[in-house]
């Protein structure tokens, strides 16, 4: 009924109307749950210093008395947060959701120049759908601000700033090598300042550029040079500042008794159990697997080589990038998925990208015997299976679905709005010195766009209580149903 061409052209079409729907009905639900998305009580207390004194203050603070994060520390002083722009916080989440498929466009698009941008963008938008389905918190990764800076945004810097230095590598002219060289630096040194594990991963990667320069780019070293020498600095001005030793004093009373191979072993344990339950979502890995080789690596005019030993780099780099975690946090029992959402991007960087890059003259030349109406409909059957995981295994898209049509994510937003309202009511009252609100308490939370910390009953975690209180400069912030009053205790204590 129909010839080869025109069965080709219906192929097309069904393929890319499937695509697009699959695109459009996850992250449809990604950016509802943005919608609905507040801040927590650790996000105010990292905006508050910000807000009310400054930028400078602000990096100094933390910097001093908690963490090496420089980069980190900046995002949180310039967020809009830090501009007093509660309301704002949706389309920090929203950047958030859509970031990293711009930062994968970019450094495939450095690895193949000539591919379509069009093609590159679509792929790189399914990469990161597929990521956001299967991350073992994706509250962690992109709906918990203070959080997304330290585990997905680390990424998004590190895509930019390699993809940087392989444009260097590419560059025929030396005003352009100088350029990205140049942009790649200020890159890397970001992505330093933003995770204690991208010291490691960051390490181990210029330790692949720099096999790869000496072996086949022997020109390019003095560019290398420079690159190498700013992450050592960089590294040294991260584990050097205050707030790193006082952390880890804090940290001695609850690690006591605990010993170094107890947190090597617990780190085998937890990464072989989160290894797992990666390859428990093959019916996402492996259709998406494939789109790539089909869409990208088919096409792919490699002028680079690369070396067997690019495959065993992420073997050391994952494993010893946790350890960064768990030996000054080895105490905690449960496995902390919110570092674990950053092996799950190297996961699938690795086995998408990474190896197919390896073979990817193998995977071209068998390609290019099969038939196109063949390559057509193992792109339909890989869509198809895409489609059918979304609603068959339990996944992120999933959750948010359900947290959006069980009312919860509605109820968060109208609680969340009565309790700022109520503040500034307070703030606002003229006839009173001391500013007091109480709100009401956050109840049946929707675990896909919220996670703690918040106020606790009577104070007893009173930080949390402060991260009001600081960010909206009002005296005191108490649920409803609290007995214990601040400005009582106050005055006990002062009449004492």
């Amino acid at each position: 009924m129909f010839n080869n061409s025109a069965q080709i052209n219906i192929l097309n079409k069904t393929n890319l109307v499937l695509l697009l729907a699959i695109l459009l009905y996850g992250f449809g639900y990604l950016f509802i749950g943005a919608f609905y998305s507040v801040p927590n009580a650790e996000d105010l207390s990292l905006s508050a210093n910000a807000k009310n004194h400054g930028l400078l203050f602000s990096v100094i603070e933390v910097l001093v008395n908690y963490d090496g994060r420089y980069f980190t520390n900046i995002l949180q002083a310039l967020s809009p947060l830090a501009f007093g722009c509660i309301s704002c916080y949706k389309y920090i989440t929203v950047f958030s959701i859509v970031l990293p498929i711009f930062c994968l466009s970019f450094f495939l698009s450095s690895i193949a120049s000539h591919i379509n941008k069009i093609q590159i963008f679509f792929l790189s938008a399914l990469f990161v759908l597929i990521n956001y389905a299967i991350s073992p918190s994706i509250v962690h990764q992109i709906y918990w601000m203070s959080s997304s800076f330290v585990y997905h945004y680390s990424w998004c810097f590190y895509l930019l700033w390699t993809g940087s230095f392989i444009q260097v590598l590419k560059a025929k002219n030396s005003s352009s090598k100088f350029r990205w060289f140049l942009l790649s630096t200020l890159l890397l040194v970001c992505s330093m300042g933003m995770n204690e594990m991208f010291l490691v991963i960051n390490g181990v990667s210029l330790m692949a550029f720099s096999f790869y320069v000496w072996e086949y780019a022997k020109t390019d070293f003095a560019f290398l040079w420079p690159l190498l020498a700013s992450a050592a600095l960089s590294i040294v001005f991260f584990l050097s500042n205050p707030g790193i030793l006082k952390r880890i004093h804090s940290l001695e009373t609850q690690q006591s008794g605990i010993r170094p191979l107890d947190s090597l072993a617990k780190t085998v344990s937890h990464f072989s159990q989160e290894l797992l339950s990666y390859f428990v979502y093959l019916p996402f890995l492996l259709p998406l697997s494939l789109l790539f080789i089909l869409f990208f690596f088919k096409e792919l005019q490699l002028k680079m080589k690369f070396s067997f030993y690019f495959l065993l780099f992420p073997f050391v780099m994952l494993p010893f990038a946790l350890l960064t975690f768990y030996m000054p946090m080895g105490f905690e029992t449960s496995i902390p998925f919110r570092i674990y959402t950053t092996i799950y991007f190297g996961f699938l960087l690795y086995s998408t990208i990474l190896v197919p890059l390896y073979f990817h003259s193998k995977i071209s030349s068998v390609l290019q015997s099969k038939k196109q109406k063949f390559q057509n409909y193992l792109i339909l059957v890989c869509l198809l299976i895409l489609s059918a995981s979304f609603f068959m295994i339990n996944n992120n898209i999933s959750l948010l679905k359900a947290d959006f049509h069980s009312g919860k994510m509605k109820n968060l937003d109208a609680v969340s709005k009565v309790r700022y309202a109520l503040i500034k009511d307070s703030k606002n009252n003229i006839d009173t010195c001391w500013k007091e609100a109480t709100i009401p308490a956050l109840s049946d939370t929707p675990k896909s766009i919220y996670h703690q910390p918040d106020l606790k009953a009577n104070r007893t975690e009173p930080y949390w209580n402060q991260a009001f209180e600081k960010y909206f400069l009002i005296n005191e912030v108490r649920l409803s149903g609290d007995t214990l009053s601040l400005l009582k205790t106050l005055q006990s204590q002062k009449i004492l």
